[in-house]
């Protein structure tokens, strides 16, 4: 019996042997074959892609009757505005055609994307994803189309033939009339881009003022490649907008904010319905430009990511911190903007046109309270900050230390360290601040000739600016004196220019964590000047700044006096204060590495 048992046994477990066997072929086969349908489904041309869900969207006899010479695929993201000539070339090989060809139809699939209207979504998917004209390709949806380029020749009687088909036309007479014809089908998938939105804030120069003596030309600023960024402004004074755009226009106040803030950030139409009279597409180069650092911002931002960018300037000339400080007029002015601002922001994503980017302000203002220490600078500005910050999204504060104003901007002393600009360095210094940054400060030497040659030549060393200025710009070469950068406490264009392009690669630096370790270390004293020893007598204490290099990198270093017995330091006032007579060190230190110090000799006490 136990015999018989065995046998059954082996009998059991040799068929399940086979049966597996079996399974595993099967499933073996099933793999090959869906592999098989997976090929014959996907192409490649730098992107996979469904072409099968294109062919949906396609009338059914279209590749019967017209001579496709080549399909390709493409991905776009919305916003974006694109040649017919960018449609053909290819990335792979680097290479486009010789044939001119134009955009005769464009078919479109479901969008996914929906509508926005006065900062709201609509319960309503956008119509089209993608329009053409000859020249001109844009994408106005997410979702798929295709688009049918032909040689100019073919184009009329192709144009034709799509207007008189459906998907499931059965009228065949149209063969007749493209026998012959050649044509392109581009694929378009339509993807949501990601929007970045850029605050400026401030006063004069961050509004755009230009140093006296210019001639306010707009082709020197800077160029934002088409379809890639958006712009704001909401100016106070209208004689500064006219000098700053050219264009004509009203005092933006608290009560009609809804007026200069776009519905959605693909037409001219304000929240309130009204046609915005400072275009959206203003900074591209497809727009007339602004003075000041917009396109510069919005443009090194748009180069180093990829991020479409809505650049907001909420500037305003002549204010101080008390006029921004919670409860003022500007403050409240520019509290209602942003709160606009963020709407349309929130609705476009929401809507699947955009992903979530970043928010940033750049600030540059301080020269209105030259008077006022950093202690009272500072009492005003963390409140705004925290406001900022917590009602509008603000991420990230870039400042851009202004000048000191007390005097003529050719002399040395417009660098004098007055409170706002001791503020702002204790601010780049503090934790307490720790999303505040100074971004851009390569301008402190701007001061003598020889300083102004110098940075140039190293930013610059094949004697040419390297961003995109606008067709009929007037500049010859890279600045070499003070005159080609800043006249007095303004900037000139190319000055504006440099600010905001250097302020928004800090800021690329900080948000990346790329900002590696400061290098070197210098002291300034009151006069902004570079000192190796400081003397103290019977005063309570002397100014010294540290300043580093690069100065991004402040969060990451340690200030501190080598013998606390001799003098104590103050960073809010960045002030060495004495504590008996003696000499020491302060010191800045860097991944535990010395990087600079001055030597503080405390004689009386």
């Amino acid at each position: 019996m136990l015999r018989d048992l065995k046998k059954e046994y082996s009998d059991d477990h040799g068929r399940a042997k086979v049966i597996l066997l079996i399974v595993i072929l099967l499933f073996c086969a099933f793999c090959v074959a869906g592999a098989g349908w997976y090929f014959l489904c996907y192409r490649n041309s730098g992107d996979e892609y469904y072409e099968k869900e294109f062919e949906k969207i396609l009338p059914k006899w279209v590749k019967d009757d017209i001579d496709i010479s080549e399909t390709r695929h493409v991905v776009l993201k919305y916003g974006d505005i694109v040649s017919t000539d960018d449609l053909m070339y290819d990335k792979a090989t680097g290479e486009g055609t010789s044939l001119a060809y134009e955009a005769a139809f464009v078919i479109n699939g479901a969008s996914t994307s929906k509508q926005v209207k006065a900062g709201v979504v609509q319960d309503v998917y956008d119509e089209e994803n993608v329009t053409v004209d000859s020249e001109k390709i844009k994408a106005v949806g997410t979702g798929k189309a295709v688009v049918v380029l032909s040689p100019s020749e073919d184009v009329d009687k192709i144009r034709d033939y799509f207007a008189g088909l459906t998907r499931d036309s059965a009228d065949r007479s149209l063969k007749e009339s493209v026998k012959g014809c050649r044509a392109v089908l581009v694929y378009v998938d339509v993807e949501p881009a990601v929007l970045t939105q850029i605050y400026i804030g401030g006063q004069s120069n961050a509004e755009g003022i230009c140093s006296a003596g210019s001639d306010y030309n707009l082709n020197n600023t800077v160029a934002v490649p088409e379809g890639q960024s958006y712009a704001s402004y909401f100016p106070k004074d209208i004689g500064v907008a006219k000098r700053l755009t050219g264009i004509e226009m009203t005092e933006c106040t608290e009560d009609n904010v809804e007026t200069f803030v776009p519905g959605n950030l693909m037409e001219n139409t304000s929240i309130a319905g009204t046609e915005l009279k400072y275009p959206v597409n203003t900074l591209n180069e497809d727009g007339a430009g602004k003075h000041g650092m917009d396109g510069a911002a919005a443009y090194e931002w748009n180069r180093l990511t990829g991020d479409k960018v809505w650049l907001a300037n909420i500037a305003c000339s002549g204010t101080s911190m008390f006029t921004w400080s919670v409860g003022q007029w500007e403050y409240n002015r520019a509290s209602k903007i942003m709160e606009q601002c963020y709407k349309v922001y929130n609705a476009e994503i929401e809507a699947g046109h955009y992903t979530r980017g970043h928010i940033i302000m750049l600030w540059q203002q301080g020269s209105a309270d030259r008077k006022r220490d950093s202690e009272a600078y500072i009492g005003f500005y963390k409140d705004v900050r925290e406001a900022f910050d917590e009602n509008y999204g603000i991420e990230y504060w870039g400042v851009i230390p202004e000048r000191a104003g007390i005097a003529s901007a050719l002399s040395p002393i417009d660098i004098y360290m007055t409170g706002p600009r001791i503020a702002q360095y204790y601010l780049a210094y503090s934790n307490d601040y720790d999303n505040v940054y100074i971004v851009s400060d390569e301008n402190i030497d701007w001061i003598r000739d020889d300083k102004v040659k110098e940075y140039f030549a190293n930013a610059y060393p094949e004697g040419e600016l390297t961003y995109n200025l606008r067709p009929d710009n007037t500049v010859t070469g890279i600045p070499d004196c003070i005159e080609d950068v800043r006249a007095d406490k303004h900037y000139t264009q190319l000055g504006h220019n440099e600010n905001g392009i250097n302020a928004v690669k800090s800021m690329y630096r900080i948000i990346e964590g790329d900002t590696g370790s400061a290098e070197t270390a210098v002291f300034k004293d009151c006069t902004g000047n570079t000192v190796e020893d400081i003397y103290i007598g019977e005063e309570k204490g002397k100014v010294v700044v540290p300043y580093i290099t690069p100065f991004y990198c402040s969060k990451d270093v340690e200030i501190l006096v080598e013998d606390e017995s001799i003098c104590s330091f103050d960073l809010l006032s960045m002030t060495v204060k004495p504590v008996k007579e003696g000499n020491t060190r302060l010191i800045v230190k860097s991944a535990g590495k010395v990087i600079g110090s001055v030597n503080i000799h405390n004689y009386v006490h």
